[in-house]
């Protein structure tokens, strides 16, 4: 069962780019910004798939490369929304060099520590930013119903991802090393919250759609 719902939720993350390439026409320009996340998270599925469950290449340096991959991402979208553009840049200029020190002291026994203190950062990253577009949208009261704003899936959706998932991260290491037989077990937990955000994001696509 468990294998099943993790190949339906890895399946998911095609079906964004997939509804944005049939709807690019009618999509509204905020919409956009999200794309280069959409487009990460088809390549991410497709690697999944292929890489990991065909070729069974080993997921390390992939899982590392998409930590970066994915704090570029949606600081793009967050600094394209205007949020807070010198904090994006804070923001992204300490990432950037936390993620090259760790490069460094990077291999096999360390690399769930390391990627969960890229993982924790990112969480502190986006709650912040997604803490301002709340305060934003409530100073501005531009959508008195937010069901009708498509950002407010994607927000909603990165929020819950991350708040879900960061004490996995943080204490994958630690889960690893002290009851590895369980290790899956515990890794649900971020297959149902990338469930849960994915389904959000095909929510906030379907609301785009210009009228």
């Amino acid at each position: 069962m468990f294998q099943y719902f993790t190949h339906f939720t890895l399946l998911l993350g095609i079906f964004p780019i997939i509804i944005f390439w049939i709807n690019r026409s009618k999509l509204n320009t905020e919409t956009y910004y999200f794309f280069p996340f959409i487009a990460l998270l088809a390549i991410a599925t497709i690697y999944e798939f292929v890489g990991t469950l065909v070729l069974k290449i080993n997921v390390t340096y992939w899982f590392w490369i998409y930590l970066f991959l994915e704090f570029s991402a949606l600081s793009y979208f967050f600094f394209k929304l205007r949020i807070n553009r010198r904090l994006s840049w804070m923001y992204s200029a300490l990432f950037l060099l936390l993620y090259i020190a760790l490069t460094v002291f990077h291999d096999n026994d360390n690399d769930l520590l390391l990627e969960g203190y890229l993982s924790t950062f990112s969480f502190i990253t986006f709650l912040s930013f997604v803490a301002l577009w709340f305060r934003d949208l409530f100073k501005k009261l531009s959508h008195p119903n937010l069901l009708d704003n498509n950002l407010f899936f994607f927000i909603v959706g990165i929020m819950v991802y991350f708040v879900g998932t960061i004490f996995l991260f943080l204490l994958s290491d630690v889960i690893f090393n002290n009851q590895n037989k369980s290790f899956s077990s515990f890794w649900m937990l971020n297959v149902l919250f990338s469930f849960i955000f994915r389904i959000l994001i095909i929510i906030g696509l379907w609301k785009s759609r210009i009228k």
